[in-house]
Order: structure tokens, then C-alpha cells, then sequence
């Protein structure tokens, strides 16, 4: 099969035609091959109708039974690019949910279905952990600079004391939360030692309530 659906796009009509009289042309001559032409309906103020007869009019009448004419155009509102949890969870067929992991014999289209969801959910909590120690501010650097800002705006210790607390607090909440993310993820085989740092309470103690 001949298939230039880009060709709609040449502004001037005369050549498109051509073009598609070029395509039909050639199905015949070699008699083993169809064209699939497709009909301009992205002009402004044409109808459907308008647009399939000026296509039949303007294509010509020689050497049609090697050519189809592909009508209407398949319009949808999905952007080009989807996200995976678009599909993910949500593919059904007649039995009922489809398993994306497991959708075709090819194993490694399957592996790559596992290690996609595998990105979406560690990037899923990833987020949870930024959005939890950011607080109320746009970005973790933005926090940063803060509690920052606030413990160089005083001057007497106590106050230097809890604002110094605040500024750890937060340092040390985050860097335990990522410690928990490379745990649950697996990303790496974690030392004795890094397990026991992401074991600490929160607090400063030991207990399990620090733990993953």
C-alpha cells in the first residue's frame, strides 16, 4: 500500500492532486500495490461534504480501482503524548481488566511494562516524600531557604536555638525519607550501617517507628 497522509498538508491543490494521481498511477503499472488517499477536510469554512466532492472532482478518472479514498479524518482529544496511568489499570477487553504486564508473548515488551510501573511508582512516592517536606513552600530549595532566612532573621539564642532545631528538623527528615525511598525501592543492597541510620526515631531515639 501508498500512504502519505502528510500530503493533506501541501497548500497548493494542484500539486496534492498530482501527487495522488502520481500514486494511482504507479498502482497500476505495477499492479501489485493500492494507494490510500486521503481528502483535505482541514480547510476553513468547507464542509464534509464540500471537501469529498472537490475530491472527486479534482482526482481525476483514470486508474481508480488502485485507490481508496481514506474519509472521514479520526479526530480525538488525547494529546499526542499519553501517560502511562492513562492505561495502566485501566485496559479491558471482554474478560475484564487486561494485565499490561503480560499483554503480548514478547518478553521483552513485558519487562519493559513492569520496569515502566516500577519508574511510575517510585517516581509517585518520590513526590509524596518532596511534597510532605516542602511544606507550604514551591520547592525543597525554596524551604531550605526558609527556615534559613528565618534563623539568620533573629538574634538571641534561644530563638537561634529553635530556629536552628527547625532548620535540622527539616535536613534530617528529609534525608531519613530518602533513605526509606532507596530501602522500598531497592535501588541499592543497603550496608549494616545505612540500615541502621534509617532506623532511628525521628526523635533522635531508636525504635521501630523510624523504620520501613
Amino acid at each position: 500500500m501508498i500512504f502519505f497522509s502528510d500530503a493533506v498538508l501541501l497548500a497548493d491543490e494542484a500539486q496534492f492532486y498530482a501527487l495522488q494521481q502520481l500514486a494511482l498511477v504507479q498502482c497500476n503499472q505495477l499492479q501489485d500495490r493500492v494507494a490510500i488517499l486521503d481528502i483535505k477536510e482541514d480547510e476553513a469554512n468547507r464542509s464534509w461534504e464540500d471537501s469529498y466532492k472537490e475530491f472527486r472532482n479534482k482526482i481525476g478518472i483514470k486508474n481508480l480501482k488502485y485507490g481508496a479514498a481514506y474519509t472521514p479524518w479520526l479526530r480525538f482529544s488525547y494529546p499526542k503524548q499519553l501517560d502511562y496511568n492513562v492505561f495502566s489499570g485501566n485496559a479491558t477487553d471482554g474478560n475484564g481488566a487486561v494485565d499490561l504486564d503480560t499483554i503480548t508473548s514478547d518478553s521483552n515488551l513485558n519487562n519493559l511494562v513492569t520496569s515502566t510501573t516500577t519508574a511510575v511508582t517510585d517516581r509517585t512516592a518520590v513526590e509524596a516524600t518532596i511534597t510532605a517536606n516542602k511544606s507550604t513552600s514551591p520547592t525543597l530549595e525554596d524551604r531550605y531557604k526558609f527556615l534559613k532566612n528565618d534563623l539568620d532573621a533573629v538574634t538571641t539564642d534561644p530563638q537561634r536555638k529553635t530556629r536552628f532545631k527547625n532548620l535540622l528538623g527539616f535536613a534530617r527528615g528529609l534525608a531519613l525519607r530518602c533513605c526509606r525511598l532507596v530501602l522500598i525501592a531497592g535501588w541499592h543492597q543497603p550496608s549494616e550501617r545505612s540500615q541502621r541510620l534509617c532506623c532511628q526515631h525521628p526523635q533522635g531515639g531508636r525504635g521501630r517507628s523510624g523504620c520501613v
